[in-house]
C-alpha cells in the first residue's frame, strides 16, 4: 500500500509517533510546527493549505513530510502521494512519450502531494513549464502540497517563475530548518 503512495522502504517505519519519539533537539521546534499541521489536517486539506519545508540536507524535512502523508494514508488509504522531483520529471517525460497520463492525473488530483527536493531536478524550459502547470493546477483546485527543498526561500523565488513562488507562499506554511546533516556514516 505504501509503495502505491510513493513511500518506499526507507520510510516504511516513519509515522508521526515515530518522529515524535526520535526527533533530535535540533529539529524539535520544526516538528512541533508540523504537528500543528497534522492536528488540523482535515481543515488544512479542505482549504488547500500545505507546507514548505526548506533548509540544508539531512535535517529531517523529508522524514517529517512523510510522517504527515502517513497520517493521511492511515485515515484515507487511497489519498496522498509522495514523489522526489527528479523521479517526477523522469516519469512525466516517459509518460509524454507513451501518451499515458496516469501519474500526471494522480499528482494533479490527489488530496495531498509531497514534492520532495524541489530544486534537485535538472534545469530545462520543459521542466519549469511542467512544475508551473502542476503548482498552478493544484493551487486552482485548492489541493494541498508539501514541498521540501534544500534551496533557500530567495533561491526558490529566483529559480522559478514568480507566480509559482507566490502561489506556494500564499498556500503553504513555511518552516525553515538549519544546521548540519543529521545523517551518520555507516
Amino acid at each position: 500500500m505504501l509503495e502505491r503512495r510513493g513511500i518506499y522502504r526507507r520510510f516504511w517505519d516513519v509515522t508521526a509517533e515515530s518522529v515524535s519519539r526520535t526527533c533530535p533537539a535540533e529539529c524539535r521546534q520544526q516538528w512541533l510546527e508540523v504537528c500543528e499541521y497534522i492536528k488540523d489536517m482535515d481543515y488544512n486539506l479542505s482549504v488547500g493549505k500545505g507546507l514548505m519545508l526548506i533548509g540544508p540536507v539531512g535535517t529531517m524535512k523529508t522524514t517529517m513530510a512523510v510522517a504527515v502523508l502517513r497520517d493521511l494514508i492511515e485515515r484515507e488509504p487511497n489519498q496522498g502521494y509522495f514523489i522526489p522531483m527528479v523521479s517526477l520529471l523522469d516519469q512525466l517525460n516517459e509518460e509524454r512519450d507513451s501518451r499515458s497520463h496516469i501519474l500526471e492525473d494522480r499528482i494533479r488530483h490527489t488530496r495531498l502531494l509531497v514534492l520532495d527536493d524541489l530544486g534537485a531536478e535538472y534545469d530545462h524550459a520543459w521542466v519549469a513549464a511542467k512544475i508551473d502547470s502542476i503548482v498552478t493546477e493544484r493551487y486552482n483546485r485548492m489541493k494541498s502540497t508539501i514541498v521540501t527543498s534544500n534551496l533557500r526561500r530567495d533561491e526558490i523565488r529566483d529559480r522559478y517563475q514568480m507566480r509559482i513562488f507566490d502561489r506556494l507562499k500564499s498556500t503553504n506554511k513555511l518552516i525553515t530548518f538549519a544546521g548540519k546533516s543529521l545523517r551518520r556514516p555507516v
